[in-house]
């Protein structure tokens, strides 16, 4: 009889050390807007529609094969204001380097109402995601100022 209390001590003893927690704490947050307000604005000169893809293949989550490895960066894709090219976040590395791509191949500076297409294919151990993008690049041939009375 003791010996079955000196063993129930014990385990209980190690199922207590070997217990496994876990902890989240989230909270909602509203992105920082920040105005900054020019008296000059910005002559676009516009060209044609251009179009540019690029592609990735992710394997386990961690490797990247056949990815472009330049990303135009400062360009917001969601309405969260976020512009963090995450490590983890393929779908945005990929449209920055399709906006790149359509940037160099127009040499422009800007792309005006850009439309993207992202295909993912999700298998097993890897996934293959392209994103292609449609829009019209301008460049930037001077700045007027605004007859602004404020």
């Amino acid at each position: 009889m003791i010996s079955l209390k000196k063993n129930s001590a014990i385990y209980f003893l190690i199922l207590s050390l070997s217990a496994c927690s876990s902890a989240n704490y989230s909270t909602t947050s509203a992105p920082l807007s920040a105005s900054l307000h020019s008296h000059h604005s910005a002559e676009l000169k516009f060209n044609n529609r251009v179009s540019a893809t690029s592609q990735e293949t992710v394997i386990l989550g961690l490797f990247s094969i056949g990815s472009d490895n330049i990303y135009a960066d400062g360009v917001n894709y969601s309405a969260s204001n976020s512009m963090n090219l995450s490590v983890l976040d393929t779908t945005a590395r990929v449209k920055a380097a399709a906006a790149y791509n359509a940037l160099t191949k127009a040499k422009a500076d800007v792309l005006y109402a850009p439309v993207y297409y992202i295909q993912e294919d999700n298998y097993l151990l890897w996934k293959n995601v392209k994103a292609s993008v449609r829009a019209y690049p301008a460049n930037i041939v001077g700045f007027k100022e605004e007859n602004n009375t404020h």
